[in-house]
């Protein structure tokens, strides 16, 4: 794969080969005495495991380590893996991806954000915003001044869209599946080809607990209100994208404000990366109005409207 300046095999503690593991550090401290996992002390005595070890260890003893997907890179996961886990720093995690990038590693993208969305202590809308969003505007700028084709655009997007879709846990679904649950109707304004940002909206709140009707990419504006009235949705979110005009998301508010039932009254959510009329500081007819750049903007809001589930 790819090289990075992140150290390709670190050294790692019996509490982190046990987190490796899934067992108590005891146990890690056992294996090592007993021969099973090589190490070297430090000088205070502690024990002090090569990841390529614990790695090699699980490989030949037949347990399935997410990290073996990675090869020679996983050290490198396994660093950017802690920085977003144990301190909420999704940088280290965006270098990588670009190194991948660079060498055409476009698989390993997808799969890192599917590596770093199934740990138990990531934040996923932290991850959708600093790592996915963030990641994808690298590409957008790299497409805008031809260092990507648009094959590459097209299949990064692909790659991107697959690991979304595997980080659909099946406990959030249950939860959003509840009676009682608030409905959502999530989707991309007319026109919009990409809907990366609007799964990602439609992952965090069902993560949340709400119940997402996901309408996808370009979806006809007579469309939002049909469903809203339908679902009795709470939240109305429609996405647009950064060439998108500030006309553009004007006249899609106009729209739905002339659409607007007062007798199933919701909130309407804008998101995106396109420009915005000051104009839209106003809530119009509907409960509330906002504009987002960013899921867990989006998700305070939600929390402060009263609109938010647990």
């Amino acid at each position: 794969m790819v090289a990075t300046p992140i150290d390709p095999d670190p050294v790692l503690s019996t509490t982190e080969v046990g987190r490796l593991f899934d067992v108590h550090p005891s146990t890690v401290k056992r294996w090592c005495d007993r021969g099973r996992l090589s190490f070297s002390r430090t000088r205070g005595g502690h024990r002090r495991i090569p990841l390529s070890e614990a790695l090699l260890r699980a490989r030949q003893e037949g347990i399935a380590m997410p990290l073996h997907a990675f090869g020679e890179d996983a050290g490198a996961v396994w660093e950017v893996t802690l920085a977003a886990a144990d301190r909420d720093d999704y940088g280290p995690a965006r270098t990588l991806a670009v190194g991948w990038l660079e060498a055409g590693e476009f698989e390993a993208i997808g799969d890192l954000i599917v590596h770093l969305g199934r740990q138990p202590t990531v934040d996923l809308s932290r991850l959708f915003d600093e790592g996915v969003r963030d990641f994808m505007r690298e590409v957008g700028r790299r497409w805008e001044e031809g260092r990507l084709s648009v094959g590459e655009e097209h299949l990064l997007s692909e790659t991107m869209s697959e690991a979304l879709h595997c980080l659909r846990h099946r406990t959030s679904r249950e939860r959003a599946l509840r009676d009682g649950a608030p409905v959502a109707v999530i989707g991309c304004a007319d026109g919009e080809r990409h809907d990366l940002g609007a799964r990602c909206v439609q992952i965090a709140l069902e993560e949340t607990g709400w119940r997402v009707r996901f309408l996808g990419a370009d979806v006809p504006m007579e469309e939002w209100t049909a469903l809203q009235r339908e679902t009795r949705a709470a939240l109305v979110g429609v996405s647009f994208s950064p060439l998108r005009a500030p006309a553009d998301v004007l006249r899609c508010v106009r729209r739905l404000s002339e659409d607007y039932d007062p007798d199933r009254p919701h909130l309407l959510a804008l998101g995106g990366g396109a420009a915005v009329d000051p104009s839209l500081s106003s809530p119009g007819p509907f409960q509330d109005l906002r504009y987002f750049t960013g899921t867990g903007d989006l998700l305070r809001w939600l929390a402060v409207s009263g609109s938010g589930t647990a």
